[in-house]
């Protein structure tokens, strides 16, 4: 045996009947692999760039919204997604924008994607307009199937906020 691994002959017979995986090889045993539910953010904990608005008061305009599902995202047990959304001026400029881990052991591209739009309608001032551009087209082509269609959707928690305030603030999208 190598010179630097002689150190651990004992611990690996020591556990090799306990956890032989490790030694042995083989396939761990999920309490080995399972992440941390304290890796889970229960809400929006919200990183900003520029001089994002109070909420609520987010203006008329287009905006831009991501998700992406990390390092891992091939591994469901591993995954832990991300939402972007800004705002830029007419010149590409970022204006502002606001990134936060998706909240909730459901993570997955396409609800980190809604999420982002759930945001933008909770975030933007009675009456705006919005152009909201977004690269996920099964989520664009989801919204823009209706209430009803959304209502079968998985993340139909999420399309309902995008709903409801959007028919409260009579927003137009």
């Amino acid at each position: 045996s190598h010179k630097y691994s002689k150190i651990y002959i004992k611990q690996a017979v020591d556990e090799c009947i306990t956890h032989p995986c490790y030694w042995l090889r083989g396939i761990c045993p999920t309490t080995s692999t399972a992440v941390s539910s304290d890796d889970m953010p229960c809400s929006r904990l919200i990183s900003m760039v520029g001089n994002v608005p109070n909420k609520g008061c987010w203006s008329s305009g287009t905006y831009y919204g991501d998700g992406s599902g990390g390092t891992f995202s091939s591994y469901p047990t591993l995954r832990r997604c991300g939402v972007g959304l800004c705002m830029l001026d007419l010149e590409g400029t970022l204006v502002f924008g606001i990134s936060y881990k998706l909240p909730g052991e459901i993570q997955t591209v396409p609800r980190s994607e809604i999420s982002a739009l759930a945001t933008l309608v909770e975030q933007v001032c009675e009456g705006s307009h919005i152009t909201y551009i977004g690269d996920n087209l099964p989520v664009i082509e989801m919204y823009n199937k209706g209430y009803h269609r959304c209502s079968t959707a998985a993340d139909f928690d999420l399309f309902k906020i995008i709903f409801s305030m959007s028919k409260t603030k009579t927003l137009h999208l």
